[in-house]
């Protein structure tokens, strides 16, 4: 051959059921080489190359789509972040109607009862804490009076029982709160 070629030869096999299998002569195929490398070229023109962008238009979707998926999630673990720190007024805004928005939704829920719930208990510890300055500040006023001479002794007895009275007061008070402390913890 003047060229470079590839050559392929397959034995030519006669079965005859007396003589058994018998090589008769070969089949040779001849292909020059840069014959070869067209169709090395068209295969990658009609396979891979197609494939490539296949897998990059995929890549491209894939992060489309995951960034699609994750930005509720990001949010709704911001707000998490952010009511953590006693943001109560920090809410999601739902982006989606499946379940991430339904999360979403959720979180905003528990967001408000729990704002709801604090502004209850800054409610309560206010109203306990006048109740208990209104009789601390009665003994500690007659404790004073009786120091300074402000209450005559004959009459001391008398302020005594008062604040005997205050400080049972407080100590109910004190007994409600351990009692509803108790029950709060189950």
């Amino acid at each position: 051959f003047k060229e470079v070629v590839m050559s392929i030869a397959v034995p030519l096999i006669v079965k005859d059921p007396w003589l058994g299998d018998t090589i008769m002569g070969s089949i040779m195929v001849h292909k020059e080489v840069e014959d070869v490398g067209v169709g090395i070229n068209d295969i990658f023109r009609q396979v891979f190359f197609p494939l490539l962008i296949s897998i990059i238009f995929a890549s491209i979707l894939v992060f489309i789509l995951s960034r699609h998926i994750v930005r509720p999630i990001k949010a709704v673990s911001l707000a998490a972040a952010e009511l953590s720190r006693g943001n109560l007024d920090w809410r999601v805004k739902p982006m989606t109607k499946d379940e991430i928005g339904e999360l979403a939704v959720t979180f905003n829920k528990m967001a408000e009862e729990l704002k709801l719930q604090d502004s209850l208990r800054n409610t309560f510890i206010a109203n306990v804490s006048h109740e208990l300055r209104t009789p601390l500040a009665s003994v500690q006023g007659f404790i004073q009076g009786m120091l300074d001479g402000t209450i005559e002794v004959e009459e001391r007895d008398k302020y005594l029982d008062i604040v005997l009275g205050e400080t049972k007061r407080m100590s109910s008070l004190i007994t409600d709160l351990l009692s509803l402390a108790k029950i709060e913890s189950g």
